[in-house]
């Protein structure tokens, strides 16, 4: 069974630029994934550009010099859903924080890149106690 994530980077008070990563979606996965490559601006908006997600890693995108399917994919390179598989309709969506608490899709957490360029994060159901500073949290794991 594979762990659900959102990834999102707030664009305003209430409104956040939203993936959707199938695996790994822990705080000592994907959030540690987040939190150690993904710690600008400009790569977390190619990240989001990927539109919705099968896997997270180190790397956006793949050595165009070799195969990157869902049969033989590269090592620690992110795998999206309309690039590597070509689904459609994968883009970000714009979501609130309570469209993101939502459930439907399973996830587990919520990451945010905030307006301060940090990561938090929460538990899906679990936003009205606030979002936690991700590096924290994996530094006390």
């Amino acid at each position: 069974m594979s762990t659900h994530c959102y990834i999102a980077k707030q664009i305003g008070s209430n409104s956040y630029r939203t993936i959707f990563c199938k695996l790994d979606g822990y705080l000592e996965v994907n959030g540690s994934i987040l939190a150690q490559y993904y710690t600008e601006d400009e790569k977390v908006d190619q990240l989001l550009e990927l539109g919705d997600l099968w896997s997270l890693g180190c790397r956006l995108y793949p050595d165009p010099d070799k195969p990157h399917t869902y049969w033989s994919r590269q090592r620690d390179v992110t795998f999206a859903f309309n690039r590597d598989l070509g689904e459609k309709n994968t883009e970000a969506q714009i979501m609130t924080l309570q469209e993101l608490d939502n459930a439907d899709d399973y996830a587990e957490y919520a990451f945010v890149f905030n307006e301060d360029k940090r990561w938090q994060y929460f538990r899906i159901g679990e936003s009205q106690y606030g979002l936690f500073d991700l590096q924290t949290a994996l530094d006390h794991a």
